[in-house]
């Protein structure tokens, strides 16, 4: 008897998280998010009927140094401005029900990169950075809680 209880039970977890996870959107991108390369926070947000985001926190901003600043970016111009603020996604587009499409600039490298942001569950996005559609690397972000 406990057995079947207990059956009963994880039969009916798998069934609601199933449930949850299936109804994600590709709108549950949208929050805070944690990078976990280098534990820096990404603000995921609407802009207009696209995507864009931007860096909301970078770990030791703080150090001896002054702010960190993109210095690796490929325009002259740009390598003093600094990376905290600093737009890394914009107009992404809509690509599925669960996801995104665009391209993400990397202020760690100074490269652009076409990007696939997807929604697995309400505190897990997957960005997907590929070069030439070929050499592709898939990184999971975690939702920061406040």
């Amino acid at each position: 008897m406990r057995f079947v209880a207990l059956a009963a039970v994880l039969a009916w977890s798998v069934l609601a998280y199933s449930d949850v996870a299936s109804s994600q959107t590709a709108e549950d991108a949208f929050g805070l998010w944690l990078d976990p390369g280098n534990g820096g926070h990404i603000e995921v947000a609407k802009c207009e009927d696209k995507l864009c985001a931007k860096v909301a926190f970078v770990p030791d901003n703080d150090g001896p140094d002054g702010p960190k600043i993109d210095k690796n970016n490929p325009d002259e111009k740009k390598k003093s401005q600094p990376v905290l603020g600093l737009a890394i996604i914009e107009n992404a587009f809509k690509a599925g029900d669960k996801s995104w499409q665009g391209s993400i600039y990397n202020p760690v490298d100074g490269k652009t990169y076409s990007a696939t942001l997807t929604v697995k569950d309400p505190d897990t996005i997957d960005l997907k950075g590929c070069i030439m559609t070929v050499l592709c690397r898939t990184q999971s972000w975690t939702r920061v809680k406040k």
